[in-house]
């Protein structure tokens, strides 16, 4: 088992470091090559472009399950995982996404699917202005904010699996 993340804010990799940590499994953190500004993001969207990330998916071959993390953009699972949702679904690979984002996503599920081509096993939305009770979907997690979380995920995952 491994966790992937991708991170714009941060909040996506601090809550799954955490969560590697507390497994005691390897995490993979994504970057792009280029910054990522408010029109990519929209173009891609828009557009279905996948952005090129870094280490490429076929990392994940040596991996039976794969926990990854990301942000919702306008109701869809950030841009930069897209080639390994791709991947995973190739590979038929068992998955689980964990989004820390700003509000609820309606059909996160299906849409994750689609570009996968297989449903996740483990699917949780830490919405943080629910989570948290914060009233901006822009807010950054401190240290304690991100353990809350991260314990809220170890805590599922158990539900899921015999850790």
């Amino acid at each position: 088992m491994a966790v992937v993340s991708y991170s714009l804010s941060g909040n996506n990799q601090m809550v799954a470091q955490k969560v590697a940590a507390g497994l005691g499994i390897e995490h993979i953190q994504l970057k792009e090559g280029r910054k990522r500004r408010a029109l990519n993001t929209l173009v891609d969207i828009i557009f279905n472009r996948t952005p090129r990330v870094s280490p490429e998916p076929d990392v994940l071959a040596g991996y039976d399950f794969i926990l990854l993390f990301a942000p919702v953009w306008m109701g869809h699972i950030a841009t930069p995982l897209r080639s390994y949702l791709k991947y995973i679904g190739e590979q038929r690979k068992q998955y689980g996404l964990i989004a820390v984002c700003g509000g609820v996503n309606r059909n996160l599920k299906a849409k994750v699917t689609g570009y996968a081509g297989v449903e996740p096993a483990v699917l949780m939305e830490l919405a943080i202005m629910i989570e948290l009770g914060v009233k901006t979907p822009f807010y950054r997690l401190n240290s304690a904010e991100a353990e809350r979380l991260a314990d809220k995920v170890l805590a599922g995952l158990r539900g899921h699996f015999k850790l």
